[in-house]
């Protein structure tokens, strides 16, 4: 599912474009874009990151799981496009909701959210040889105390979610 996207994707096919990588398959990015070491010498960095499940954290009502988005993946996001380079981000969720930081959409030229889909078909669509067309099946929170306030038994209540239930770009049509 396409979540932001600044006008940065699709990717060009027209020329192949140095991309830098992490996350992703070297020998299958290679089919689309030459690989390349650092970020300084990209055209494009893309990053497939994952939501990773907190541990959890005693409470004053009861044990809590945390799913904030790692502070460490944001850091080395946000490392990657402080080198310059427009940065795409694929988000693994998984199995697990996370809450993702509003810097994220800030900081990167494009985000995407994946369930564990395979480098080429992601690939795929950040390329543009397939137009996202996925929507999301649940409401995104904008917080840990959205999601802490929300009733357990009635959907969509969160207050002033990040991403609405159904939510999801698509490309232009050209």
């Amino acid at each position: 599912m396409l979540l932001s996207n600044d006008g940065t994707l699709p990717l060009s096919r027209q020329r192949k474009l140095r991309a830098y990588l992490s996350g992703l398959d070297a020998k299958i990015a290679s089919q689309y874009a030459e690989v390349v070491d650092e970020p300084k010498g990209a055209d494009v960095a893309i990053l497939r990151v994952n939501s990773v499940l907190g541990g959890f954290r005693p409470g004053a009502e009861g044990a809590e799981v945390s799913i904030e988005f790692p502070k460490e993946t944001m850091a080395k996001i946000k490392s990657v496009a402080d080198s310059g380079v427009p940065t795409v981000v694929a988000v693994n969720l998984g199995s697990t909701l996370v809450v993702l930081p509003k810097e994220l959409l800030s900081t990167a030229k494009a985000t995407l959210m994946v369930f564990d889909v395979l480098d080429a078909p992601l690939l795929d669509v950040i390329f543009g040889k397939f137009n996202p067309a996925g929507k999301l099946p649940f409401e995104l929170p904008s917080s840990m105390e959205a999601v802490r306030n929300q009733k357990e038994d009635l959907p969509y209540d969160s207050k002033d979610p990040l991403f609405k239930f159904g939510f999801g770009l698509s490309y232009p049509r050209r």
